[in-house]
């Protein structure tokens, strides 16, 4: 057990897929853009609940990251704050949605019978099974925010799919493949080069530097939010936060995140990679309203974990989807190992995101409402992002509110 877990955490370090990053304190190439007014805009709303319209403009601004027209520049709270508190409350407020869980899981239940029905040997034995059974006894291998002392029984957690985090935790050792168990070597080799050829030039360099220190925290944020707190469970390294560094000049992404006061917390998302890859390898069908819930499931666990923002998982989602569609495009081969349904369902999903922030066409880079949320139609998704709008406005009441660091 002890060799497994330290040759997990060789490939993941070496592959850079440990889902981390930290705002470096080196910024001398670059400089923020003008103020957003973000939390004078939010005071004011907080002032006069009873305007409704203005409360949904206020937000889709924010979601946006988008400035505001008018503002206090004395107000010392800085505008990437105002985005990690949100983005974490919006976190916290999509993992504990009930309904929202169980609209999630039930696309992950249909992806698990998808891996059944592909991963069969010849003795008929389901090798979905088998990894199952040996990730259902693996105390190391669970996502942090997971907390396993909140759900113990794994297996039954998939079998059921009844809570979307561990169903990704699943996917993840899947696509590790331990144990010998996963998606097929090709597979790995494909997608091990797209990392080291392409994935990285995007992602820019960080440093690993881990701090030893843990939290029960959801989210992003740099500073310790009451509100935040997991109330049970034990608590888990936030590579953001305390293990990851990274240079705003790092990348072309990293440059325009920092101009739009979008935190930067590890760079492009490889941990959403190797599962997004995994699942458009399956042979089925999934609609595009359940593979939008998938990226909004891995992207909130992420930001809930405390290592990505969910413009990291957005952005690896379309770098990846523009890669996929040009190797099967030029391959038959390459083509007959990926389900090209979910290719193309994926990429009409993905459309309107702009990855990088230097594109010139139609895409949106961080326009979380108009390229994403807008296009979600579940009730229970927008019941929790309205929670995690009044936790936000109830939370900066506080005097201690706006730290800095």
């Amino acid at each position: 057990m002890l060799l497994r877990f330290l040759l997990f955490i060789l490939l993941t370090s070496s592959l850079g897929l440990i889902s981390c990053g930290e705002k470096s304190s080196s910024t001398k190439e670059i400089k923020k853009g003008p103020p957003f007014f973000y939390l004078y805009n939010l005071i004011k709303l907080r002032n006069d609940l009873k305007k409704i319209q203005q409360r949904d403009i206020t937000f889709k601004i924010l979601e946006n990251h988008q400035a505001f027209p008018e503002g206090d520049p004395m107000i010392s709270c800085n505008d990437e704050d105002i985005n990690r508190l949100y983005e974490s409350f919006l976190a916290k407020n999509i993992l504990l949605n009930a309904d929202l869980s169980f609209h999630i899981s039930s696309v992950f239940k249909k992806i698990f019978e998808m891996m059944n029905r592909n991963m069969l040997d010849s003795s008929s034995n389901s090798v979905f099974q088998s990894a199952s059974n040996i990730w259902s006894n693996d105390p190391l291998n669970v996502l942090p925010v997971i907390q396993k002392n909140i759900i113990n029984n794994k297996l039954y957690a998939l079998q059921h799919g009844n809570f979307p985090a561990l169903d990704l935790d699943f996917i993840l050792y899947h696509s590790k493949k331990f144990d010998g168990i996963g998606i097929g070597d090709q597979l790995i080799e494909m997608r091990d080069k797209y990392y080291n050829d392409i994935f990285y030039s995007f992602r820019g360099h960080r440093d690993n530097i881990y701090n030893g220190v843990t939290r029960n925290q959801y989210g992003i944020v740099y500073f310790d939010v009451p509100g935040l707190e997991l109330p049970l469970g034990e608590p888990w390294l936030h590579w953001a936060r305390d293990a990851c560094h990274m240079s705003p000049d790092a990348s072309d992404y990293n440059r325009a995140a920092f101009l739009k006061h979008l935190p930067i917390s590890c760079g492009i998302s490889g941990t959403s990679v190797m599962a997004f890859w995994t699942i458009l390898a399956l042979k089925g069908d999934l609609t595009e309203s359940e593979i939008r819930l998938l990226i909004l499931s891995i992207g909130f666990t992420l930001v809930a974990d405390g290592g990505h923002t969910f413009q990291e998982v957005l952005s690896a989602a379309k770098l990846m989807s523009q890669h996929l569609n040009k190797i099967t495009a030029e391959s038959a081969a390459v083509r007959s190992l990926f389900s090209i349904n979910n290719l193309h369902h994926f990429g009409k999903v993905v459309e309107a995101i702009a990855a990088t922030g230097i594109e010139n066409g139609h895409e949106k880079f961080a326009a979380y409402y108009d390229s994403f949320f807008s296009k979600i139609h579940e009730k229970s998704f927008h019941d929790a992002r309205e929670k995690a709008q009044e936790e936000l406005l109830e939370y900066l009441e506080r005097p201690d509110s706006c730290q800095t660091r």
